[in-house]
């Protein structure tokens, strides 16, 4: 429980938190009592304390009750010269000696006193000076109300000497009354002096704050104690090397008395024993004594912690115990359990000196406990049992390091390309009026080829949250927009150029002997196993300051730029962004206005790529609605799920489900072009579903596939490669003859759009296979791939936004080539993980770093709060926390590592596949998309849509919609209604509507498809 600082009671009415400035005042005041007390932020007081405490007329009173305690009366003062009765008039008021005022301007050193701020002046000198001088001119001081009025004078140059603290000038003194230079003896004072002496050597190898031994003595001896540097220095000087000294910044000297090893052994030798038993006892306690010493013995290093690079070393933890403490738990241990020697070694070092010392282990695993679940319990309760570190002590070192990190990127080496990325920060904080909720601007940086972040040395410091929050504040920069006629913003011509995706082939044999494999790893699993090269390495991501405002208002997006700017130049790099839509339409707008030019015209704006894949499954949703998709997803997914996939949320559930659902389609294909048929049987043995597939096929068509299955299998096995599969010539010709009886079926408008539907989904993968692998070339053909069909159903918010962004990287080559060289090589992404297949898009990693770190276990919407302070010390101290965190990980063999294999390669993944894409297949094997009807009709209900239908259209109706954007200006440009597809939502027969409301459902499918 919190005690007040001033009187040490607990009651907690009137306890206060004290902040800088009620701390200063408390210091201030307990200078003029002459007094140890030092406050700092964030200890409590009681009010009525602080304000008693800090009164002046009370200070004054109390200066005054201590200076007369224990004095004679003032008849009995003793004067500097002699005994006779002391004359403000005829003496000097400092020396005593006689004086003579004549009022000459020159010649004469004797003035007399004019003012009242005179007297008060010599009053407060005197409580400085605090010698027999400064007592007998106290004295008299206080014999009168006003030395003005009783007409006192004094020597100019006594007058000097006694502001100096000088002596009296030797021609006012004799020898014999010449004052001695330092503290006066006090037999009291020695004695409280000589009580401290002797508590120590009671209580040696215990450890002391200075400051309590200044307090044990004032209370012996009142307030002629020793101050704590003169104290301090009078016990070097009693106990010489036998006494510990330990200082740390912002903490009291820790004060430790010891034996050294001789007079233990000493002390041992001279015992005599009575039996066995108590012998063992004492060689125990001897032992112990000595480990002890050798503890205290242990230098100290307080002004940096433990560097991540060596706390991840056994032998560096290790080195800090003595060698007494590593032997001796050597035999009880084990010298082979070296890691548990020195954990265990650690806490009893920590516990022997748990004030003057912090151990290696101590420290990082209170930052790792705290780094992932930011439980004060938890770390509390390990710390009083021993085994890590205060919260106190972990605080101290996140706000160490978040105030030496500042906004500074860590490690950064020239060549490393660096990548910005920013997006808006939402937390509902549950407060009583909803208000107070935090909405705002995160930022993020990514160097590619990643550094050693962490790796410089936290030193430990005091930091108060105004510094603190100071080092990492962003500044806002107030945006004026100019008239929107003025802002011109042209759609340029685009270009398409052609860029072969080397590995296509492998997707499409993948699903052909699907049948003759399953169950096989999906496309993401397949990927994963096949993709290999070299890669530039993890990218180190890095968490900036987050802003507090809207992020959609058009100030913070430019205080936003201007920051980023800025930190640029301080680096000498060009500076590039990402933002979702949203935000890139608005910066685009900023920059292009005109009045900015010359703070944001290198800016290098970047359209988020996985806010555009979640926009395009939207895109293929639109076009599939009422066509059949929905109840066919509903097969193998909740209704609920199915609801969240087609909004296009649920990312990772919707890629599959469209995976699920190509792979079914290409087993119908399959069965059409190659004249296999398939049938359900059980087969226990292979799988463990009582669902399986049988192969009947041509002869011709069952050696083609054999051969490909063959290859297939190899390159899973690892013995061969994916360039050998994708250039077989028996795998041309099969997929050959395969895209050339598909594209008979595009007489059949069902057939059109699912074979659409097939062509959207391979686009999606392709798109994901550029961000995957780094493919720069290729991330742009798919995304000019997907923006006719961005333009068909409606997104045009995204259709304008990628249509820009893709003619500012058109041009990248020649205005900025530095960076286009990065992009060639990959770095437009980035990689958490040191595997090939494993970059991310931009927008997608400040999902998964920064968003998913606040609100998971450990982060700020967990209990640490969202103030600015609790925002600015857990963004900043990341890439220190995140350090430990990894070295101890690294120490232990115990981290939250991912396995090597690909979950989608796992076998019970595959099986779930298998039995998934066969429900689906069995559902499609009756509602046949490929059917020769050449009406468009849903496949789920068999009701045929009208002529003006064009959804199987798509992409031509999207490719007019561009090319009719061509040097449009952007900001007046809107999309005519007409111009975009026409979904089957509305445009039913009503013949055939009627006899769904009077036939059996089942019977007017068999009759529909008939």
């Amino acid at each position: 429980m919190d005690s007040c600082i001033i009187c040490g009671g607990t009651e907690a009415g009137g306890l206060l938190k004290l902040r800088e400035k009620g701390s200063r005042g408390i210091n201030i005041a307990s200078k003029k009592r002459r007094d140890i007390l030092n406050a700092i932020p964030g200890q409590s007081v009681h009010l009525d304390c602080r304000k008693n405490y800090t009164n002046p007329i009370l200070i004054n009173k109390y200066l005054k009750d201590s200076l007369n305690n224990g004095q004679p009366d003032d008849t009995s003062v003793k004067l500097l010269r002699s005994k006779d009765v002391f004359s403000f008039p005829d003496h000097c008021l400092f020396c005593g000696c006689q004086a003579k005022n004549n009022n000459l301007k020159r010649g004469n050193d004797v003035f007399p006193v004019r003012t009242h701020d005179f007297q008060a002046s010599i009053i407060d000198i005197c409580l400085e000076r605090q010698d027999e001088w400064s007592d007998t001119v106290y004295g008299r001081i206080q014999s009168v109300n006003d030395l003005h009025a009783a007409d006192a004078i004094y020597h100019q140059t006594c007058r000097v000497n006694f502001r100096t603290k000088k002596n009296v000038p030797s021609a006012f003194s004799t020898p014999s009354k010449e004052i001695k230079k330092g503290r006066r003896v006090d037999a009291k004072v020695q004695q409280a002096f000589e009580d401290i002496f002797i508590y120590l050597e009671d209580h040696e190898n215990d450890q002391h704050k200075l400051s309590d031994l200044v307090d044990r003595m004032g209370r012996l001896c009142g307030n002629e104690a020793y101050e704590p540097w003169y104290l301090k220095k009078k016990l070097q000087d009693r106990f010489g090397r036998d006494i510990i000294m330990t200082e740390s910044h912002g903490k009291s000297t820790i004060i430790t008395v010891r034996k050294a090893a001789e007079s233990i052994l000493h002390d041992f030798h001279k015992q005599k024993f009575k039996d066995a038993k108590e012998e063992e006892i004492s060689v125990i306690s001897t032992a112990a004594k000595l480990i002890k010493s050798k503890i205290q013995e242990l230098p100290t290093q307080n002004d940096f912690y433990p560097l991540p690079s060596e706390l991840e070393k056994c032998n560096y933890n290790i080195s800090h115990l003595p060698e007494h403490l590593s032997t001796f738990l050597q035999q009880i241990c084990g010298e082979r359990n070296e890691l548990r020697i020195a954990a265990i070694g650690q806490c009893i070092t920590q516990a022997t000196r748990p004030r003057s010392y912090t151990a290696p282990l101590q420290i990082g695993l209170g930052v790792q406990l705290h780094h992932h679940f930011a439980s004060r319990f938890l770390i509390d309760t390990l710390h009083n049992l021993g085994f890590c570190s205060s919260y106190s002590e972990v605080q101290r070192f996140e706000t160490s390091a978040a105030y030496s990190q500042g906004t500074d990127i860590p490690e950064y080496k020239p060549g490393q390309c660096v990548q910005f990325v920013a997006d808006n920060v939402d937390h509902n904080l549950r407060t009583i009026d909803g208000h107070n909720t935090f909405h705002g601007m995160g930022i993020i940086a990514g160097s590619t080829p990643g550094g050693d972040a962490g790796q410089t040395p936290v030193p430990k410091l005091n930091v108060v949250p105004s510094d603190l929050i100071l080092k990492g504040k962003i500044n806002i920069t107030y945006y004026k927009a100019p008239p929107k006629s003025s802002i011109k913003i042209v759609f340029p011509k685009l270009k398409l150029e052609k860029i072969e995706d080397s590995t296509k082939n492998l997707d499409m044999v993948a699903r052909i002997i699907w049948p003759l494999r399953a169950p096989t790893p999906s496309w993401s699993g397949l990927m994963h196993m096949c993709q290999t090269g070299q890669h530039p390495g993890k990218t180190t991501i890095t968490f900036l300051p987050m802003i507090d405002m809207d992020s959609s208002d058009m100030s913070c997006i430019y205080s936003t730029m201007v920051f980023i700017v800025n930190q640029a130049q301080k680096y000498g790099f060009t500076p590039i962004i990402t933002f979702d839509q949203p935000l890139y339409w608005k910066a685009l707008t900023i920059i292009n206005d005109g009045t900015t030019s010359n703070i944001l015209s290198t800016v290098i704006l970047r359209l988020g790529g996985f806010h555009a894949e979640m926009s395009f499954m939207g895109s293929i949703v639109h076009v599939m609605k009422n066509a059949g998709l929905k109840e066919v997803l509903e097969t193998v997914y909740a209704s609920n799920a199915v609801t969240h996939i087609l909004s296009g949320k649920s990312v990772a559930r919707a890629f599959r489900a469209h995976n699920l659902v190509e792979t079914a389609l290409h087993v119908l294909l399959v069965q059409k072009v190659f004249g296999v048929s398939f049938s359900e049987r059980s087969d226990d043995e292979e799988c463990n579903s009582d669902v399986a597939l049988t192969l009947n096929a041509s002869p011709e068509s069952s050696r083609n596939l054999t051969k490909v299955s063959s290859l297939y299998d190899d390159l899973l096995n690892g013995n061969i490669t994916t360039d050998h599969v994708c250039n077989d010539v028996d795998v041309k010709s099969l997929l050959q003859e395969y895209l050339n009886m598909i594209s008979n079926l595009q007489m059949s408008k069902t057939s059109q759009l699912w074979l659409q539907y097939l062509e959207m989904v391979e686009l999606l993968r392709t798109f994901i296979k550029a961000e995957r692998t780094g493919n720069w070339d290729m991330h742009l053909q798919t995304i000019r791939l997907m923006l006719p069909y961005f333009a068909a159903t409606g997104h045009n918010l995204y259709a304008k936004s990628i249509y820009m962004y893709l003619a500012s990287m058109e041009g990248l080559k020649h205005s900025h080539p530095e960076v286009y060289e990065y992009f060639s090589h990959g770095y437009h992404v980035f990689r958490r993980s040191d595997r090939f297949w494993a970059r991310l898009s931009t927008d997608l990693a400040i999902e998964q770093v920064l968003m998913r770190s606040l609100k998971t276990s450990g982060g700020l919407t967990r209990g640490r709060g969202m103030s600015e302070v609790q925002r600015t010390q857990w963004l900043l101290s990341m890439p220190a926390s995140a350090a430990v965190n990894d070295s101890m990980q690294i120490l232990t063999g115990i981290g939250f590592s991912t396995s090597e294999q690909h979950k989608e390669a796992s076998d019970a993944r595959m099986k779930r596949d298998k039995n998934d894409v066969i429900t689906i297949l069995s559902y499609l094997n009756d509602r046949d998309p490929f059917n020769e009807n050449v009406q468009l009709r849903s496949i789920d209900t068999g009701m045929h849509a009208d002529d003006k239908v064009n959804v199987y259209l798509a992409k031509q109706c999207g490719e007019r919609i561009i090319e009719s954007m061509e040097n449009q200006n952007a900001l007046e440009y809107t999309f005519k209604r007409s111009n975009q597809v026409i979904t089957m939502s509305s445009s039913i027969l009503p013949s055939i509507h009627n006899d769904i409301t009077e036939v059996d459902p089942q019977l007017l499918f068999q009759r529909l498809t008939a």
